[in-house]
């Protein structure tokens, strides 16, 4: 077994001892620094990449399978370069943050065949702009914060471009905000996860909240969301028992936004038993199809959902004249969609659930729906199809004017 060790110090504000150790035989770099607090930073010695120089050494660092950053608190330096840039021949590379605060403005996941992402309660990632594009896993229990700076292009907290799809479990909490923007009009999306693979096994049992207040969005491929998987060719299934808030009062907001939920397949199940929170001009909690907009021709099926706390709310800037809130909008539901309680409420126009083919098996213990005064409450829009006739009354609709 190979070992390569050093020590040394590194000035930002203050000078503080940083270690590298790494093992060739496992392929394992662990940087241990003296706590996660703004009194012990340090610049990491970088980009540490394979082939790059061991910070102190003569010495080359081969692959790495697996970096652990312990007791470390570092950012970004003024010309932001790539500190960790992980990569793994073949394989898949972890990073672990053990009571650790990561700021990172540069495409640190870029290596491997994908990133697993591992923070424990005492660590935080502070992300500056789009950077998780090659992580396939993550299993947060601390904070991760992503600041967008432009609405030129489409942006999220972890954007996963591979075909692997996205899993993990996303305790703690989250948070995505735009920058300095106060109010910018823009045809792109945003959000907190984008996926084109297949989610099977991902669930937000923490607090996450995608603040999109400044972005004005102007057409049906513009939107503020919470989860998008609608680019995914195969029917998605998560589990949501934290609570996901998307906040967008200029523009269209989404909770959840997929292709399909569920298929054939009845092992794939979308249990929301949690909370979604979604406060837009246009408000959808769910949507299933492939953008933003109410098309029949777009929209997509619910195989099986189940739903805890969906609370939907249509708010209007000045200079507005319509906005309207939607609980669930779908194609159809296949199998059954369950739900505790849904909440909407629109500045014109509010729909519990719509339909655009029907459903079966609807069972919704509790449901509140509420227009403008120039508006339209319903409970629930379905068309009955030949197989699947569905009631069109909600358990409980208003409508206030």
């Amino acid at each position: 077994m190979e070992k390569i060790a050093a020590s040394l110090l590194a000035t930002a504000g203050i000078a503080c001892a940083q270690t590298y150790n790494y093992d060739s035989s496992s392929e394992t770099l662990v940087i241990t620094g003296k706590g996660n607090t703004v009194a012990d930073r340090i610049t990491l010695e970088g980009p540490i990449t394979p082939g790059s120089t061991v910070p102190g050494t003569s010495e080359i660092f081969g692959d790495t399978k697996e970096i652990i950053l312990k007791d470390v608190w570092t950012s970004p330096d003024s010309i932001r370069i790539k500190y960790v840039e992980p990569t793994s021949e073949g394989n898949n590379t972890t990073l672990k943050l053990e009571n650790s605060r990561l700021g990172a403005s540069g495409d640190f996941d870029k290596g491997g065949t994908g990133l697993i992402l591992i923070l424990d309660s005492q660590s935080s990632l502070e992300l500056y702009g789009n950077r998780l594009t090659n992580t396939i896993r993550i299993e947060n229990q601390g904070n991760i914060r992503c600041t967008n700076g432009t609405v030129s292009a489409s942006s999220y907290l972890w954007d996963n471009k591979t075909t692997t799809g996205s899993s993990g479990v996303l305790g703690g909490s989250g948070y995505y905000s735009f920058g300095n923007v106060s109010s910018i009009e823009t045809n792109k999306d945003f959000g907190l996860i984008k996926t084109s693979g297949q989610i099977t096994d991902l669930e937000i049992s923490g607090i996450y909240t995608v603040d999109g207040n400044s972005a004005k969005t102007i057409d049906d491929d513009s939107y503020i969301v919470g989860v998008n998987t609608s680019s995914s060719s195969d029917g998605q299934a998560m589990t949501i028992s934290g609570s996901l808030t998307i906040n967008a009062k200029q523009g269209t907001g989404i909770g959840i936004l997929a292709n399909q939920l569920g298929s054939d397949d009845v092992s794939l199940k979308n249990n929301y038993s949690g909370q979604i929170y979604v406060t837009a001009k246009d408000a959808f909690g769910v949507k299933v199809g492939k953008n933003a907009a109410k098309d029949p021709s777009a929209a997509g099926d619910i195989y099986s959902l189940s739903v805890g706390e969906l609370d939907i709310e249509s708010t209007i800037t000045s200079g507005s004249t319509q906005g309207e809130a939607t609980g669930i909008y779908a194609k159809s539901v296949k199998r059954d969609l369950t739900a505790n309680a849904i909440t909407v409420k629109g500045y014109t126009n509010a729909t519990g659930i719509h339909l655009t083919e029907g459903g079966r098996n609807l069972t919704i213990s509790d449901m509140q729906v509420s227009a403008g005064i120039s508006g339209n409450a319903a409970g629930i829009i379905a068309a009955p199809g030949r197989d699947n006739p569905v009631s069109t009354e909600p358990e409980t609709s208003k409508t206030s004017g």
